[in-house]
């Protein structure tokens, strides 16, 4: 994440204070289309990401192998740009200017909302706050000796599970226009899309990291053998979940964005947002240079509705991960074709599910 993102998320979720759009809309009054009176939403979001990574050197023909999978549930809060939307409508051409590294949403929302500051002191005087649900797996494979010779064998196996409340997420839904790679400029989408900006962090005051409890086994090199070890895991998030302003394909890595195609259907729920909308998509990422090579897979499920009272979330033991498993021969991680990887479908286009929680 580049330092001038970084500033603005860190304001976008702890030092903002949410404040009303101010799009002039010379064409709004002519538009002849229902508007709510409604301005917050308040919603779930369910975010998986699965990650496998090869490292060089190749040894007796294998790799070092690590397998990860996390999981985050959260409740958020959000204002809708309702001017913003009226003016993408009537005009469609200004949603090509907004570039993949600017923030322009329709709809703007975090777990660590903030809605008044005290304008002499910029203490936080109201928001919203969710604390985050994070589940993670964790397995590595490497050559070790065992009995004079050396075996590939699981090196570590790691898994928690617990309440975050140190850290946040932010979710900024924009319009898509894809960012430039080194080749050049990329051309803008002939179907307009929306793209989910989703990244995490933290108040930069708070030097503590989230941990918990949890199963952590790590190879005793002395026993020859995966041995339990007395420390906590780590429950922090990634900070970049999806960021519009990496490209889509640079070279051999390829970056699929999150994308939402039923624009129509999402921009005519946020002008009367009185039933809830639903929204599930998915993107692949392949990483690759001298010494590694990562493909990463995400789902994101976002439930989003008038603000209702959200039940709390459990701290239970374990989220319903599927088992990591050891690897025998190797998987090919490279994408077959790196160029116009298609986004998910939507899976419910006119977005009129009725808002549940989200279990995981």
């Amino acid at each position: 994440m580049k330092p001038i993102l970084s500033i603005v998320f860190f304001l976008l979720i702890y030092g903002a204070v949410a404040q009303t759009s101010k799009i002039e809309n010379s064409n709004s009054q002519t538009l002849n289309r229902t508007v709510s009176d409604l301005e917050f939403l308040e919603g779930r979001i369910y975010i998986q990401i699965n990650e496998i990574s090869y490292y060089n050197p190749i040894k007796n023909g294998r790799r070092r192998v690590e397998q990860k999978q996390t999981s985050i549930t959260s409740g958020f809060y959000g204002r809708i740009s309702t001017n913003r939307v009226q003016l993408y409508q009537s005009k469609p051409t200004e949603r090509l200017k907004c570039e993949s590294y600017t923030s322009c949403p329709v709809f703007n929302g975090s777990s660590k909302f903030v809605l008044q500051r005290d304008p002499n002191t910029l203490k936080i005087t109201e928001s919203k706050e969710y604390p985050l649900q994070v589940s993670t797996k964790y397995l590595a494979q490497d050559f070790k000796w065992v009995k004079d010779q050396e075996k590939f064998v699981v090196t570590a196996s790691t898994q928690a599970s617990g309440i975050n409340t140190l850290e946040g997420l932010n979710i900024e839904i924009k319009p898509f226009n894809p960012a430039d790679n080194a080749e050049g400029v990329t051309l803008a989408p002939l179907v307009p899309s929306y793209v989910l900006w989703i990244t995490g962090g933290r108040d930069w005051k708070l030097a503590d990291e989230p941990k918990q409890d949890g199963t952590n086994l790590l190879w005793d090199d002395f026993k020859e053998q995966l041995m339990p070890v007395d420390e906590p895991l780590s429950l922090g998030i990634p900070y970049e979940i999806n960021t519009p302003e990496i490209p889509e394909r640079d070279g051999e890595n390829v970056y699929q964005q999150l994308l939402w195609k039923d624009v129509k259907g999402f921009d005519a729920f946020l002008l009367n947002p009185y039933k809830a909308f639903s929204m599930n998509t998915m993107g692949s990422r392949y990483y690759k240079d001298d010494y590694s090579e990562t493909k990463v897979s995400i789902t994101v499920t976002i439930s989003l509705g008038p603000v209702i009272e959200l039940a709390p979330l459990e701290n239970i033991d374990d989220f319903d991960l599927a088992p990591l498993e050891p690897l025998g021969e190797e998987i090919p991680l490279a994408p077959l074709d790196p160029v116009g990887i298609a986004p998910l479908d939507p899976v419910v286009p006119e977005g009129t599910l009725e808002l549940t929680p989200i279990k995981k």
